[in-house]
Formats: structure tokens, sequence, C-alpha cells
């Protein structure tokens, strides 16, 4: 018992702390009243709940014990120490240890809080106990993603300046491309990592890196197809160079072809189909393809299916002289297009030759040496057209149509059939390929600075490109390892995240082979292509604020900052907009801008800068609303509705949160609400189609808003995902185990160029 004359001067010192707590200075709070009367539970009640909504509950619970050590005379179904046993349970509830909040429960009253809490850690017991099968939970309406064997943007090293100078610390580096499509960027950066390492040799200075590792994802299991057929030529061609064989500059050629033409000549197709035949053979005898190279069983079963398609002939259906008209009339529309926004030929690679014979032919020839030596025929022909000779055209397009072939790498197979499904109505049905090819801006887009010219002898610049990126492959040698991935971006980078990726638990079966269990789980460099933009809500943000205002309901840059630890960089490879073209075309220097990048915000997270309870509520509520009503839009617009992530990037983000230093039962409150089907919210539903930053900023009075369509779904997704939650959640959801199927059905949807519902 603490002294009679103690007793008065804690009491008034538990008002000082009373007053201290409502203008939020808890460190304060009752910290003096505890010292002066440290018998007595009062305090250290008192702290234990300040530490509680702190969501310091390790804190909280040593002060529970405390006061419940002080408690003894309390009968245990008294109201003083059932409050402390139900903060006691929480605690133990929302730190996931679920043996202590078993012992927490038996000792709570059988009263509507009890009988919560009790049911609350019976569905949690449930949910760590149950293995659900992942794999149901993966379906996509979507079920043939659309192949994009060719990119758009410039090839960006990812090898910069920064990433050296952070090296200094850490000695190996690692890189992960998602969507990596054609991989330019991938190329790019070994050839600049290649370069960089060359210059160092010749200088005497150490190398720049230990290890290296890149990991490329993509969606499409004929994008990762296409690119182990690059590297496969490309090491092939490091043995040819190393034994000096003649004739070696042919495979350059190859490459070049293979890489960048829809047509390609028969020598190029008859080497194209070895290095398939080979990689297949390979694949399936379950052999490395190379000691650096990882590709992941469920990865190679799906890499294997694709070549084999490649590897069988593609029928008329698919011949040059059925696809090239089209090819060429969507090259030409594209072209009219950019001289009605820019004007004539103001680029100089519209006079190039390469470029006039694309747009004649829809093809690329290569030089005079190789053309001489591999296609005898051609050359007198190629002559007497440039020489605008009569009939010429003709001539030339008949040995284009009747012995070139289609390259198979830029075909999907399952895809193009699927493609009736998408055609508008009123359009006829044309199952002719799509492909929308422009072989010279691919050269620029990966062509070093060193090239003036790039597109004067575009095959020959391409080759040149390959040949310094086996150069690159030398000399890097045994310190690269890459990892091929088929699979969806954010479902990667969670499983990384969670260390959930199955065959990276595996051990190397031989000694000196590549290890899984040893592939980074956080990356020097994300490159996320322009995955973005097809996921986008909306364009027509023309500032970053309001870019910001959509995409994160977050316009102030501070505030991103302390909650995600980013911070917007400048792209050192950005080119000047002159003010005049912006002026011309009606647009902001902000809607020129390419790439965002975003780099880490150094520093710890300040619990000051996080935002108060209610500030929380109203800006995840708003998330959740936007999410569940968009803002209306014609279903024929530019502007479709696409949400991969459905209501599970609401779960994405409240689990961020926790990490960010927002207390669990913060956020486990706004989840049981949720599942209860309604919320009491000053949010809105998006009242723009593009959330301006004075949007986002509004308070509306507060409301009930029903979520009662939505309440199964719901719990349902929070059911599946509560063990990849950081926290325990206190809410009513049924057990995974009794989750069968899960399905939303949807009134008639048309395709409308494939703007189908997604679900992740």
């Amino acid at each position: 018992m603490a002294s009679t004359g103690a007793v008065p001067k804690s009491a008034a010192a538990r008002e000082r702390g009373n007053d201290l707590y409502r203008k939020g200075k808890f460190a304060e709070a009752y910290q003096e009243a505890a010292a002066l009367a440290p018998e007595d539970p009062a305090p250290w009640s008192n702290i234990s709940a300040i530490k509680f909504e702190q969501g310091n509950y390790a804190s909280a619970l040593k002060n529970l014990e405390k006061a419940l050590s002080l408690s003894s005379s309390e009968p245990d179904d008294g109201p003083k120490k059932q409050k402390l046993l139900t903060r006691m349970a929480k605690c133990h509830l929302h730190s996931l240890c679920l043996k202590d909040a078993e012992q927490a429960v038996k000792n709570l009253a059988d009263d509507a809080s009890g009988k919560e809490l009790r049911a609350a850690l019976g569905g949690l017991q449930k949910t760590w106990s149950a293995s659900p099968d992942g794999g149901a939970f993966g379906k996509q309406v979507q079920d043939k993603p659309e192949y994009y064997p060719m990119g758009h943007d410039q090839g960006d090293s990812l090898f910069d300046p920064k990433v050296r100078a952070d090296l200094r610390s850490n000695r190996d580096i690692s890189f992960l491309f998602c969507g990596s499509g054609d991989a330019r960027h991938l190329f790019v950066t070994l050839s600049t990592m290649g370069f960089a390492e060359l210059m160092a040799r010749k200088d005497g200075k150490q190398n720049f890196f230990d290890r290296a590792h890149f990991t490329l994802v993509d969606i499409n299991a004929a994008a990762i197809a296409r690119t182990l057929i690059m590297l496969d030529m490309v090491m092939q061609y490091c043995l040819v160079k190393s034994q000096q064989l003649p004739r070696i500059e042919d495979a350059l050629t190859v490459m070049a072809y293979v890489y960048t033409s829809a047509f390609i000549p028969p020598f190029v197709a008859m080497k194209l189909q070895e290095h398939i035949k080979a990689l297949i053979f390979h694949l399936e005898d379950g052999n490395e393809v190379f000691c650096f190279l990882y590709v992941p069983e469920e990865t190679r079963a799906q890499v294997v299916y694709k070549l084999k398609q490649w590897s069988q002939p593609l029928g008329d259906n698919y011949a040059p002289k059925k696809i090239r008209p089209a090819v060429l009339k969507k090259f030409n529309r594209a072209e009219q297009q950019r001289k009605m926004a820019f004007g004539g030929d103001s680029d100089k690679t519209q006079t190039e030759q390469a470029h006039r014979d694309f747009r004649d032919f829809g093809a690329v020839f290569a030089n005079d040496v190789f053309i001489g030596r591999r296609e005898p025929e051609l050359p007198a022909l190629l002559a007497d057209f440039r020489a605008g000779r009569p009939g010429a055209k003709e001539k030339l397009e008949n040995p284009i149509d009747t012995k070139w072939q289609t390259n198979p790498t830029v075909l999907d197979m399952d895809y193009e059939p699927r493609r009736a499904n998408i055609i508008p109505p009123g359009e006829p049905v044309d199952l002719t390929p799509s492909i929308e090819w422009d072989p010279m801006a691919l050269v620029k887009a990966v062509a070093p600075p060193s090239e003036k010219s790039p597109t004067a002898d575009g095959l020959a610049s391409l080759g040149r490109f390959f040949e310094h990126l086996a150069l690159s492959n030398m000399v890097l040698a045994d310190r690269v390892d890459f990892e091929l991935i088929i699979g969806e971006m954010a479902g990667v980078l969670e499983r990384v995240q969670h260390d959930s990726l199955p065959r990276r638990a595996l051990k190397p079966e031989e000694k000196d082979g590549l290890a899984p269990t040893r592939f980074p789980r956080q990356y020097d460099r994300i490159h996320m292509s322009n995955i973005p933009d097809y996921v986008r809500p909306a364009y027509g943000a023309d500032t970053h604020e309001h870019f910001l205002s959509e995409y994160v309901l977050m316009h102030d840059a501070a505030q991103l900052k302390d909650h995600f630890r980013l911070v917007r960089e400048k792209d050192p490879h950005a080119a000047a907009v002159p003010e005049s073209f912006t002026r011309m075309m009606g647009v902001t220097p902000f809607m020129t801008e390419n790439y965002f990048i975003w780099g880490r915000s150094p520093g710890a997270r300040r619990a000051s800068k996080l935002m108060s309870r209610p500030a929380l509520e109203h800006w995840l509520h708003a998330h959740l609303l936007k999410i569940v009503l968009p803002h209306r839009r014609p279903l024929g617009g530019d502007r479709p509705v696409l949400t991969p992530l459905n209501l599970t990037a609401f779960l994405r983000l409240v689990g961020m949160l926790h990490g960010v230093g927002y207390p669990a039962h913060w956020l486990s409150g706004i989840l049981a609400s949720v599942c209860s089907g309604s919320i009491t919210t000053t949010a809105r539903p998006p009242r723009e189609l593009v959330l301006s930053p004075e949007s986002v900023s509004t308070t509306y009075p507060s409301r009930k808003v029903s979520l009662g369509p939505w309440k199964a779904e719901f719990t349902t997704l929070l059911s599946l995902w509560q063990r990849l939650l950081p926290f325990g959640v206190v809410a009513p959801v049924p057990s995974p185990e009794e989750v069968r199927e899960c399905s939303v059905t949807f009134d008639e949807v048309f395709g409308w160029h494939g703007r189908v519902p997604h679900v992740g």
C-alpha cells in the first residue's frame, strides 16, 4: 500500500497527467504519479493505456503486468481488472502472440467484449493453422496477357552514378526489371556496367562491385522466352569470338534481325531455330542453360511451351505476305500522326535509307556483305529498286513474301486467336496479327551516345550494340547472375518481400551452382517499365501534385516522404523540353516528363510526422471509396477503370502503414468497421475523374456510409490476407479453410480493345 501522504500527491499528479494526455504530451503524462505512488495501480494502468495508444504493445504489457500485480485485492471480474485484462489480450492479439493471448482471454468476463476477443483469437488461430492453396487465389479474367515484343521507351541504364556511389559500403549490387519486355533496359545496363569495369581496369582501379544480380519479371512467358533466346545468342557469340572463327560478324547480323525485325531472311530463320531447339533441349533436360542463369521450374515449363510453339511452322495466317500490309498500315499511320503533331521530316531518321526501306516493305536489309553471302539474288533486286527502275518494287517483294519468314518471336500464339474477343462492335473480324513495329526507333533507343547516327546503317548499328553487350558479358564473366520469373509484378514483389518464392528456398544441386537462397530480398534499383501507365486510373494530371492526388491521395511531397520514405530524384538522362514546344502542344512541363525516379529517403521515420487517427481514417476511407465507387466514365472511352489489384490494394496499403508506424489497433479498427458493412467517415467517393489537390484536402461532414455490397468480398479477401498482414486483426471474418471460391459477377462487359476487368 502507498503511504497516506503519497496518495493525495499521486492523485494530484495523475490529474496533471490527464491534462498532459489531453494535450497529446503522452511521454510526460502519469510518470510523476507513478513515481510518487509506485504501489498504486492507477498510474501504471494510465501509462499502459498511453503505450497501447502509441502502438508500443511490449511497453504497454510491462505496465499492465505491474498494474495487475498491484491489483491483487481487486476481484477478477471487477471492472478495473477486466479493463486491464482486456487491454492485455488486445496487446497480444495485435502483436500476433496467440499463445499469450489464449491465456489472457481465459480471464475475461463472458460479456460482449470478452466474446468478441475470444472469437477474434479463434479466427486468428484457424488462420495461422490453415494452409490455403495459394494457387487457387491467383485466377484472372484476362487469361491470355497481351504481348509486346517491342517497347517504345529509351533504353535506360540503371548503373548510374548514384548507384556506383552507394557501392562504396556494399560491394554487391542487384537490379529488378518488371515488365521486362524486350529487355532493352537490361541490355543497356549490362553494356554500361561492362564499359565502366573495362575503363576501371584500364586505369588500374579495382572493380566497381563484387557481384551483380539481375531479376527479370514479365507476365507473358513469350517475353521471357525471347529474352532467353537473345541471351543465348550473345553467349554463343562470345564463344565463337574467343575461338576466332571466320564470318562471326554474321552472328551479330542474325541477332540484330531477330531483335529488331518482324520478317527475317532464310539464313536468320535457320539460325534462330538452332537456338530455339538447343534451348528446348537444355531446359527439358533439366540442365542449366548457362552457369549464371537461373530459371525456376514453373518459369522453365512455360518458356519451353513458348519455344516449342515457335519451333513449329507458323502457317499461312502468319506468312509475311499476309502480315506485311498490316505492319505497313500501322507504321505509316503512326508516321502520319507524328508529322501532324511535330511537322515534316524534322527527324533525320525519316530520310535515311533503312527507314525508307521499312516504309516501303515493312522489312530491313542487312549490309552488302551479308546479303551477298547469304542471299545472292537480293543485291541486284535491291539496287534496281533504289535506282527507281519500273517494276523493281514488286520484284523485290517476291522473295520477301515467298522466302523470308515471319519472326516467330514477335508472336504469342496463345494471344493471337484470343484477339477475336476484343474487336470493337461493328468492325470486321480480322485476325491478322497486330504488330506495331518500328525497327529504327528500337535502334535509336539502345544505341550508345558514341553512335552519332545509329539509324544510318540500322542493323549494323544494332550489331555493334550486341558486340558491346557480348564484350560486357566477357568482362563481367563469373560476377553476374540472372533470374528469370514469369509472373505479375506486384505478386512477385510481395513474394520476394515475404521470402516466399518457392524455388528460392532450394539449395543448388551442384556444389558450384547458383544458390537461389542467396538471391536478394532488397534491390538497389527496381525498374517498373511502363506498367503503372497500363494500370493508370486516368490521364489528365497537369502537375506532379495533381498526379499524386489522383494516385495516392497525398499531394504533399514532404508527407509522401514521411510515409513512404521516398523522395523524387531528377532524371539524369532527361532531355530538356523547349518551352516553345510545351506552349505549342498546350501542355505543362510535367506532361512531357519521362519515367519518375523515386529514391530512398535517408533517416528514420518520425512519429510526429504521422497523421492523427481521424486523418488516417479519412485517408484510408477515401482510398477504399475510390476503389469501390470510382468516378463514372464512358464504357468505350480512353480512360477505363483498371484495377488489377481490386480491394487487395487496400489491404496492401493497410499492411504497409503498420511498417510506417501506425498502431495496429488503429488499422484493425478500420478493417473491422469495413467488415461490419458500414463506416462512419468524413471522406467521399471521387467527385471528379482526376482528383485535384483541393479535392483530396476536403473534409466532409461525418456520415455513415453503407458498404453492404462489398462486405462478402472484403471479409473473404481479409480472411485470405490475414497471414500476410504484420499484425493481428480483431474482426469477424471466415476461416481460410471455409473459403472455396471467391467470385465476382459482372454485367455483360465487352472487352473494347482488350479493356476487360482484371483481378489480382
